[in-house]
């Protein structure tokens, strides 16, 4: 989690590319794909998701039961998700029994640099987005701002929260979070081999006992 435009969505892009063990989906993307459909209930998210409100929580979390249960995968990062007491609550009624989560990882940034990437995102994008207007994105900012702190203190009281500096270079954040998934031994990084050979009698077995006994 993390406020709009706190990197939330590119790092778990990087995550997967690197650990294809991990699945990862986006409340939001879930949001506008559902949107997408020809229906009265997919008209009437379109213009609730255009005024930058939230989704009610029902909707939210049946649809990443949806996408949990056709995934071949085991281990989700679920991106932009929880964003409300009503979310959490929701989530333990319906998958509280079915999922085991681990910890949420806040992306720690400020409102201005949110605003600032928004703005840039929206600028640089071929495809605009309903929510791509400055109102809606102060509003966007403002609801997680208003909602962040009780929203995660429970994480906090419970040993569930990670936080990460969300400012810096996409690699700099990105270093920052694989550490994160590491400490908590969800992803480890592939073993690294070194082939030591010479003739009989070169020293090989000798050197690498020097090695370890120096190196553990």
């Amino acid at each position: 989690m993390g406020g709009p435009g706190a990197g939330k969505g590119t790092q778990c892009g990087k995550l997967l590319k690197k650990y294809p063990q991990l699945d990862s989906f986006s409340t939001g993307d879930l949001l506008r794909a559902k949107k997408q459909e020809n229906s009265e209930e997919a008209r009437a998210l379109g213009k609730l998701m255009a005024s930058g409100k939230l989704v009610g929580d029902e909707t939210v979390v049946k649809l990443m039961s949806d996408y949990i249960d056709k995934s071949s995968k085991n281990i989700f990062l679920a991106d932009g998700f929880p964003r409300s007491q009503g979310n959490i609550d929701v989530w333990n009624e319906k998958m509280g029994d079915k999922c085991d989560v681990r910890f949420l990882l806040l992306f720690d940034l400020d409102g201005e640099t949110m605003l600032k990437r928004l703005l840039y995102r929206a600028s640089k994008s071929a495809v605009k987005r309903d929510d791509d207007k400055e109102d809606v994105m102060k509003d966007r900012i403002a609801l997680f701002e208003n909602s962040k702190e009780t929203l995660f203190n429970q994480f906090e009281d419970s040993g569930q929260l990670r936080t990460i500096t969300a400012t810096g270079s996409i690699d700099c954040i990105f270093n920052r979070v694989e550490s994160v998934f590491a400490k908590e031994r969800l992803i480890k990084p592939k073993p690294k081999v070194i082939f030591v050979m010479g003739g009989p009698g070169a020293g090989k077995g000798t050197q690498c006992g020097q090695l370890l006994d120096k190196y553990q």
